[in-house]
């Protein structure tokens, strides 16, 4: 039977260094389902800048210097974000003892029929990229589509499902602001075996993409 772990992060950012503050642990992946920061300094505005590292240690920034003002809170995630078995959360701050945080995590079981993946990509061309496709057999749930200028310029950028026969269908495009993180779903998507979701950013090496991902058997969907 899978097993579910509910758990969390929480703790204050005691200096500006770049701060590990979760691994997921072996045979597990993890749902970070809320991630809210608050700004403790009565006086001064701080930033925050948030990676997720794969298993390799490649870091793919989320958040980038987003300011919070004096006193005040802010939630980070609108849509829960997937991480794999040994992926890491690290964040950091401009300034020494003014950030708190808590991340609020369920750990579970790679299921049979059921399982959770975590896509991250970093677009260091101008090329439409594949960001996932639906397996044979399969259907997919897509929980998280997300993308991240980390860069202070504007790329732009397009994203789109793609049908099995390779229509595209257009999900968000534009003028990327600096340093700005985008959530392309308000909502769950559905996509069924052999669609895709793709992404092309207008400007090499400034953006990094998210897809949290729930596959199941295709006999939990409907291919009418």
């Amino acid at each position: 039977m899978a097993q579910q772990n509910y758990t969390n992060r929480m703790g204050k950012l005691a200096n500006t260094n770049n701060t590990s503050i979760y691994t997921v642990p072996d045979q597990k992946m993890a749902i970070v389902n809320s991630a809210r920061f608050a700004n403790t300094d009565a006086s001064n505005a701080t930033t925050v800048t948030v990676q997720l590292l794969d298993s390799d240690d490649t870091a793919f920034t989320l958040l980038q210097e987003v300011s919070i003002a004096a006193s005040t809170e802010a939630n980070m995630l609108s849509r829960p974000i997937f991480l794999d078995e040994k992926e890491e959360i690290k964040i950091e701050a401009s300034a020494s003892n003014d950030i708190e945080y808590i991340f609020s995590i369920a750990e579970v079981d790679q299921g049979v029929n059921n399982k959770y993946l975590n896509k991250m990509h970093d677009h260091d061309s101008t090329s439409k990229i594949t960001l996932y496709t639906v397996p044979d057999d399969r259907t997919a749930l897509i929980l998280n589509f997300t993308s991240a200028n980390y860069s202070a310029s504007t790329p732009t950028g397009a994203g789109v499902f793609a049908n099995a026969a390779g229509t595209e269908f257009n999900i968000d495009s534009g003028t990327m602001a600096a340093k700005t993180t985008y959530s392309h779903m308000v909502r769950t998507h559905i996509l069924q075996e052999k669609e895709t979701i793709k992404f092309t950013a207008g400007t090499a090496d400034q953006v990094n993409t998210f897809v949290s991902v729930m596959e199941m058997s295709k006999s939990g969907g409907s291919t009418a």
